[in-house]
């Protein structure tokens, strides 16, 4: 079926917030309007041909908005909510911004897709009377990791990053002492709470000579800069890497680490807490519910 993928593309200059999925991203650009087309009439008999138009998330659902009312036959919608927004945002005025956009986007589906339970319950409340079926379907752990996570330690330490192996030099190959944190570098995601929790254990640290390891996509420079200079602050020793880790990167990491510290107030799963299990890993969840794949 890879063979029949078409990739249209939308052209979004980077001063309109690239690496955002949040209201500061550039949704409004993302539209039909900036498509690159040579030709729209095929792309759209195509589109109105179409089976069923799957959006994700609340920006690909006024994406699709964009391209309705220009079809001769409007496809059925599978929505597929990968986050619902609204439940990580603390400012009251904020949230009711992002529960518009969800409400819009669930009320055009014919069927819903959510990664967790608490995200179907939160959805439900968006119908507004209508009847909309949703379903929940777990992320499964990706192929690659899972195979990964069968090696030795020995096997994973050549895709080391050179930053964590530098720092690990002088250690048994075998110590475990590394305390994880990999999110993205964005409000929503609370990597304060990381902070918070290396600050409050200070005393263990040094106790077990433990490394705070730091690993996400920067998605807001000022967010960014004052999490890394707290977590600096609380412990010299912390290995910071403004990027994703490709997943050998990210099993030779956790093949190192003691814990693992998933600092989200909510995330619709949070697959890092499977990678991290596969490794053999625990991970420092908040309690609340609030997190898919955290099950009592």
């Amino acid at each position: 079926q890879a063979s029949r993928l078409n990739m249209i593309v939308t052209t979004i200059p980077q001063r309109f917030g690239w690496k955002r999925l949040d209201k500061d991203s550039p949704w409004r650009q993302f539209c039909f309007s900036n498509v690159d087309l040579s030709e729209e009439v095929p792309f759209l008999t195509a589109v109105s041909a179409a089976d069923v138009v799957c959006p994700i998330d609340w920006t690909g659902s006024l994406a699709w908005s964009s391209v309705v009312s220009k079809l001769s036959t409007v496809p059925p919608v599978l929505y597929l909510n990968f986050r619902v927004f609204s439940l990580g945002i603390a400012d009251p005025g904020e949230r009711d911004w992002y529960v518009e956009k969800e409400i819009e986007a669930v009320q055009q589906a014919r069927m819903i897709m959510a990664l967790s339970e608490k995200d179907k319950g939160v959805l439900s409340q968006f119908m507004k009377g209508q009847i909309i079926p949703i379903h929940v379907l777990l992320p499964p752990l990706r192929g690659d990791v899972k195979q990964l996570a069968s090696l030795d330690y020995k096997d994973l330490k050549c895709y080391m990053p050179e930053n964590v192996m530098a720092a690990l030099a002088n250690r048994p190959p075998e110590s475990k002492c590394l305390v994880t944190c990999i999110a993205r570098l964005s409000p929503e995601k609370h990597v304060e709470n990381f902070v918070k929790f290396v600050e409050a254990n200070q005393d263990l640290f040094k106790q077990h000579d433990w490394i705070p390891f730091l690993a996400g996509s920067n998605a807001d420079q000022e967010y960014a800069n004052k999490i890394e200079e707290s977590l600096l602050e609380a412990a010299s020793n912390s290995i910071i890497m403004e990027s994703f880790l490709t997943p050998k990167a990210l099993c030779a990491v956790l093949s190192r680490a003691v814990i693992n510290v998933h600092p989200c107030e909510y995330d619709a799963f949070g697959m890092t807490i499977c990678e991290a299990a596969a490794m053999g890993v625990p991970s420092l969840v908040e309690s609340n519910g609030n997190v898919g794949a955290y099950v009592e």
